[in-house]
């Protein structure tokens, strides 16, 4: 009974900590299922973990993901794309301000060595962190 109420007290204060982040960034995009949603929430961890708040949308057209964030309490957006074709494996994560100008792009491929799908996705979410983390603390993903 004690380990439970510490569980819980743990969970709801990780949770009072993420929401106290000043920024607030709209994750959304499009690509191949299951493993848009897999990229997604690495990148989404990955931006928790340095302090700034992932918000999933459900847009899939970077149109309507754009449009999304405008009304929202987001700061920008970040919107990926997974192309994952037999010669043709990458990815794509471009952030937007919420007046919807393109702040920055950044490109991974997954390695070429990496011949399953599980290898490029793995090789793909840490090129593509290590490329994100240049941008933390700039516009779009200011702290």
């Amino acid at each position: 009974m004690t380990l439970f109420c510490a569980a819980i007290t743990f969970t709801l204060y990780a949770q009072d900590a993420a929401s106290t982040s000043t920024t607030k960034v709209l994750i959304a995009g499009s690509g191949t299922e299951p493993y848009i949603n897999t990229v997604i929430d690495a990148i989404g961890d990955h931006l928790k973990a340095a302090g700034i708040t992932p918000l999933a949308s459900d847009a899939k057209s970077r149109t309507s993901a754009v449009e999304a964030i405008k009304p929202s309490q987001t700061d920008s957006l970040l919107y990926v794309t997974v192309v994952l074709a037999r010669y043709d494996r990458k990815m794509t994560v471009q952030c937007f301000d919420k007046d919807g100008k393109q702040l920055w792009e950044e490109h991974g491929s997954g390695g070429a060595m990496a011949i399953t799908p599980g290898q490029f996705f793995k090789k793909l979410i840490e090129d593509l962190n290590k490329k994100v983390d240049r941008h933390i603390g700039q516009p779009g993903l200011m702290k």
